[in-house]
């Protein structure tokens, strides 16, 4: 499984796993928002489950304007559906809710 995380770094989702006791076997860990690299790592290690943490913070060099912007986040979202049927990668998409319970960045 590849886990991708947009906010914390290697090391911050490393020290969770450890406090909460879990083992690293068959888990890779990549600090990215950008979905060119999250691909060439998923091009690279052929997971069989992709996880991205989380969806606001993704952007692609392909379309610009702000990460979490609706328009960029449906431009590239279908690269990751294409992409996980494909290859059969079973994946998740990570998005946030704020403190007040609302979605955190777009809605769509």
């Amino acid at each position: 499984m590849l886990y991708v995380s947009g906010e914390e770094s290697e090391r911050q989702v490393k020290l969770r796993g450890e406090r909460l006791g879990i083992a690293g076997g068959g888990l890779f860990l990549l600090a990215e928002t950008s979905l060119e690299r999250i691909l060439e790592q998923v091009d690279s290690l052929r997971p069989a489950a992709l996880v991205v943490d989380s969806v606001q913070t993704v952007f692609s060099s392909r379309f610009p304007s702000a990460p979490a912007a609706s328009a960029r986040c449906a431009r590239w979202r279908p690269q990751l559906l294409f992409l996980a049927k494909g290859r059969g990668i079973t994946t998740f998409l990570i998005g946030h809710v704020t403190k007040d319970g609302s979605i955190a960045g777009p809605k769509s």
